[in-house]
C-alpha cells in the first residue's frame, strides 16, 4: 500500500510546488485588490457628482457639465471593471495550467520512486484511499506492506539541506 496523500505533503518538491503557488496566489489576491480599489474609486467620484448633480442651486451649464463628467466616469469605472476581469480569468486560467502540469511532473517523479520499491517484489499496489469512502469502494488496509516511506526516502534522497531541516520540524 502507498499513501499519495503523505507523499504530496512531504516530497520536498511537493512543498516547494505549493510555497510557490501560495505565494502567487496571495500576489494575485493583492494586484486584484488594487486593481478593484481604482476602479472602486472611480465608482466613488461618479457617485460624487451624482449627488453634486442634486444640488437645486446648479445652473443648466452645470448640470450639462457634471453630466458629462459622470458619463466619463461611468465609462471609464465599466472599463477598469472589465480589464480587471479579464486579468482575473486570463491570470486564473493560467496559474490552474501551470499548477497543473507542475503536479503531474511531480505525480510523475512519486510513480518512478514507487515502481523503484515496487519491482521484484510487489505485483500490486493499493493507493490507500484519501478522504472517505466512495459507495462502492472497497478500502483493504490491514496485512498490506505499506510503502510510502521507502517511497519518500528515495523522492527526498536529493532534497537540499534547507529542506531536510524544514522535513525535521
Amino acid at each position: 500500500m502507498v499513501d499519495y496523500g503523505i507523499l504530496s505533503k512531504e516530497y520536498y518538491k511537493a512543498v516547494e510546488s505549493k510555497q510557490r503557488f501560495d505565494k502567487k496566489r496571495d500576489e494575485f489576491s493583492k494586484d486584484m485588490e488594487e486593481r478593484l480599489g481604482v476602479a472602486n474609486n472611480i465608482l466613488r467620484d461618479a457617485k460624487k457628482l451624482q449627488e453634486d448633480l442634486q444640488s437645486p442651486v446648479l445652473s443648466e451649464a452645470k448640470k450639462k457639465e457634471i453630466t458629462g463628467k459622470l458619463r466619463e466616469k461611468q465609462m471609464e469605472f465599466e472599463g477598469r471593471q472589465k480589464m480587471a476581469m479579464e486579468y482575473r480569468d486570463q491570470s486564473l486560467g493560467l496559474m490552474q495550467k501551470n499548477q497543473m502540469a507542475e503536479t503531474e511532473a511531480i505525480l510523475g517523479e512519486i510513480n518512478k520512486a514507487l515502481n523503484v520499491v515496487i519491482k521484484n517484489k510487489y505485483t500490486m499496489v493499493i493507493a490507500k484511499p484519501q478522504g472517505p469512502p466512495m459507495p462502492g469502494m472497497i478500502t483493504l488496509t490491514d496485512g498490506f506492506d505499506d510503502i510510502t516511506l521507502q517511497v519518500l526516502a528515495i523522492l527526498n534522497k536529493d532534497a537540499p539541506a534547507n529542506a531536510k531541516k524544514d522535513e525535521k520540524k
